[in-house]
């Protein structure tokens, strides 16, 4: 088996632990939501399912990154203990 036909299995959100914690490593240890999915966003073109809006008004690509941080704080690689950073 080839390793460039590999893939990651898993739920979609895993795609964004690494690209959150180098947001997180630039914005100097810390940042708010929106500062952490703008410097994402900025680094990549989202694609168009990350784009669409969900009925929420949010965005797939926010929605995903929201799991993503919620399971990095879960398990204690990220710090959530204030609200809002």
């Amino acid at each position: 088996m080839n390793n460039s036909s590999k893939t990651i299995k898993g739920p979609v959100f895993i795609q964004y632990f690494d690209p959150i914690m180098r947001a997180l490593t630039e914005l100097g240890g810390s940042g708010q939501r929106a500062e952490i999915a703008d410097k994402i966003i900025e680094e990549r073109t989202p694609n168009t399912a990350e784009s669409q809006l969900l009925p929420s008004g949010m965005r797939r690509i926010e929605k995903n990154l929201d799991w993503a941080k919620f399971y990095l704080s879960k398990y204690g690689y990220i710090d959530s203990s204030t609200r809002g950073v």
